[in-house]
């Protein structure tokens, strides 16, 4: 089997946890990199980073250090408006808060479409980063549960009760992935791939992807590599259908790595 050198589409961190099971299967795995994407992998699956390497953007026209100050702006502004009170006081003093505010600072100038679309990445990137925390807190309450009731420190009906709370586990679904994709259309002819070895594979968590992508496409072959991983290779190119040419240097994707 020819080596699978694969992008991972379209989010930027390892969520769904799943993910990782690629890895056994995968020559490298590229992954374009936001704000944050670098540091989670670190915190997360820093004994995989000998698989993974992270592309950036060349010759976009705005600047990172802006919108990650936006982006802070927008989530300390979501915050405040929680309550009805805060709400009310925004309707009531809109300019005041214009004024304070960098994110209102270009209202009536034209916002670029690559601004909007690395915002939108960048947002959705913060939403996998909490559902990771969530995960990762469910499976301590659960490690900690246990040791409760082993060590005789529930009481009757204890592990009932556990053992409903850690059986209601549902496959997790990406957020907004056609949202997600439409940013990327807009990036990814932006990316660096100068230094990658040739991507031919495009790793991929979300069945309603999957299937946009192969419509119309004539299936060459279909291989399961694990209980929940297939191999789908078509025979034209995909590129055009992610944002990007097919004479894009270095990438060349005709294969899908599907996470069941």
């Amino acid at each position: 089997m020819i080596p699978l050198r694969a992008l991972l589409y379209p989010q930027t961190l390892p969520y769904p946890i799943r993910i990782l099971k690629a890895l056994d299967f995968l020559d490298t795995l590229r992954v374009i990199e936001i704000f944050q994407t670098k540091k989670i992998f670190q915190e997360y699956c820093p004994e995989a980073l000998n698989k993974i390497s992270f592309l950036s953007f060349s010759d976009l026209a705005f600047s990172k250090d802006f919108l990650e100050r936006i982006l802070k702006q927008l989530q300390n502004f979501a915050l405040y408006l929680r309550t009805p009170e805060n709400l009310k006081l925004y309707q009531i003093h809109q300019q005041l808060f214009k004024e304070d505010y960098d994110l209102f600072f270009r209202e009536k100038e034209r916002v670029s479409p690559w601004e909007m679309a690395f915002l939108t990445l960048a947002l959705a990137e913060e939403v996998d980063w909490l559902l990771l925390e969530v995960e990762r807190g469910l499976k301590e309450f659960n490690k900690k549960w246990r040791e409760f009731w082993e060590e005789d420190l529930l009481t009757e009906g204890g592990e009932e009760v556990f053992n409903s709370l850690s059986s209601k586990e549902e496959k997790e679904v990406l957020w907004k992935s056609e949202i997600r994709r439409d940013a990327l259309k807009v990036l990814l002819p932006y990316v660096d791939f100068s230094w990658s070895k040739n991507i031919n594979t495009l790793l991929i968590t979300e069945v309603s992807i999957v299937e946009d992508l192969i419509e119309g496409e004539e299936i060459e072959k279909e291989e399961k590599l694990g209980k929940d991983i297939l191999l789908i290779e078509v025979k034209s190119l995909l590129n055009k259908k992610i944002g990007l040419s097919d004479l894009k240097e270095r990438i060349q994707l005709n294969q899908i790595l599907y996470l069941i």
